[in-house]
């Protein structure tokens, strides 16, 4: 049992990693396309007045 659990430790830090990694990128991407959406938004109301 122990010997399975310390060949499985490194694949699951590294599988824990890749998943925070992504956690981490899908944020970046919201939090860009939100401020894209607020600045687009910014301009239309700017061209309105």
């Amino acid at each position: 049992m122990l010997y399975i659990l310390s060949n499985f430790g490194p694949w699951l830090l590294v599988i824990c990693s890749v998943l925070q990694m992504k956690h981490l990128v899908h944020t970046h991407l919201f939090y860009v396309l939100v401020n894209r959406t607020a600045h687009i938004l910014n301009w239309i109301y700017f061209l309105i007045n």
